[in-house]
């Protein structure tokens, strides 16, 4: 008669490495294809208006539209005429209805200093048609001198 019964062994418990450094690659590789996209948003060539108040917004999940010094518009680094920008707006507010009514989408205009004001006028006028109500433009702070 056995009075006494073996006590069962505990298995050694262990991390899995291999499928935490795939999940921190991935991760890595993710932030650097966002960080190159959000890159192609913004047309360094456009010189922002001074701006002496405003707030700062974030980009996230708006259509940021470039116009630069020659008029163009510009979308994700590509070019666009003023009807195909128009039918790109229209496409992007269908695709993202509002629940009140019109469009949930926001643009961001970046026009440059010294476009003339039409060129924004057709941004803005083709959002309208396109039923978005959610406009922003970019502008920078003014310049700080600071005299030693």
């Amino acid at each position: 008669m056995k009075l006494l019964k073996k006590a069962p062994r505990l298995r050694e418990v262990s991390l899995q490495m291999t499928s935490m450094i795939d999940v921190v690659l991935l991760l890595v590789v993710f932030f650097m294809c966002t960080a190159q996209l959000s890159k192609l948003e913004v047309d360094p060539g456009v010189v922002l208006p001074v701006a002496q108040s405003g707030t700062d917004s974030p980009d996230e999940g708006r259509m940021i539209v470039n116009v630069n010094r020659g008029g163009e518009f510009r979308v994700l680094n590509a070019g666009y005429s003023p009807e195909a920008l128009a039918e790109l707006i229209a496409k992007e507010a269908a695709r993202r209805p509002a629940p009140e009514g019109g469009s949930a989408l926001a643009v961001k205009i970046r026009a440059d200093a010294d476009v003339p004001f039409a060129r924004v006028g057709d941004v803005m006028t083709a959002c309208r048609r396109a039923g978005v109500w959610r406009l922003s433009f970019g502008t920078q702070k003014p310049e700080v001198r600071r005299t030693m």
